[in-house]
């Protein structure tokens, strides 16, 4: 679950699991002549759990972000596009057909202001994605 550019969380994690298993092994030996060697790997994977912790809360709020651009991205590139190509085409498609059925004015201020609308509709869908 922990995608690309995280080596130090995954290295971290690798390193406490190898330490778990080692401390589980020796734990089953004989734990009354190690016990001072069991008590410093108990507090070191003590402290990589507590770094694992805090590490895999940054990395979710940073998923949550990603996907949250990734979603504000594709509505609003498509939506852009949508109403650039309405723009584009259809006033020449309806004066070559019916010159007096235009229901609106296709000017720049009303593109601006549709955009603008798109831009809007964008950052709430991608806000309210979880």
């Amino acid at each position: 679950p922990y995608r690309r550019g995280e080596a130090l969380f995954a290295q971290k994690l690798k390193e406490a699991e190898e330490r778990l298993l080692h401390f589980e092994r020796r734990l089953n030996q004989n734990p009354g002549r190690e016990i001072q060697s069991l008590r410093k790997d108990l507090e070191t994977l003590e402290k990589d759990l507590a770094f694992l912790e805090e590490r895999q809360v940054a990395l979710e709020q940073k998923l949550r972000f990603r996907r949250q651009l990734h979603s504000f991205l594709l509505f609003f590139l498509l939506g852009e596009i949508l109403l650039f190509l309405t723009y584009y085409f259809l006033p020449s498609l309806v004066k070559r057909f019916s010159p007096q059925a235009l229901p609106f004015s296709f000017n720049l201020s009303s593109f601006l202001l549709l955009s603008l609308l798109v831009f809007l509709a964008s950052l709430l869908k991608a806000f309210t994605r979880r």
